[in-house]
């Protein structure tokens, strides 16, 4: 089992979509007051609804946001850089 990198970008609501480990994942990344969320679909099914991305706290479903400078709850301008969401690849 590997980590993959999620490629998100430093702005406040965006979406990505990838495969792994055989499946189509879209994730939305939504900014609100101060707060990150993520909603995750998994082959076009909702299995995580605006859950608050916390640095080291698992996502579920095999994600986890990392904080590389400590351990500070994830700002959006620092997403893709100082915080990174991870997803646990089998392949």
């Amino acid at each position: 089992m590997t980590l993959m990198n999620i490629p998100l970008q430093p702005i406040p609501n965006q979406s990505v979509s990838f495969p792994l480990n055989g499946m189509s994942y879209t994730i939305d990344v939504d900014t609100r007051l101060e707060n990150i969320y993520i909603s995750i679909f998994r082959d076009g099914e909702y299995v995580l609804r605006n859950r608050a991305l916390r640095a080291y706290a698992p996502v579920g479903f095999g994600f986890q946001l990392a904080d590389t400078l400590g351990t500070d709850d994830p700002e959006y301008t620092g997403l893709g850089s100082r915080w990174l969401l991870m997803g646990l690849s089998n392949e």
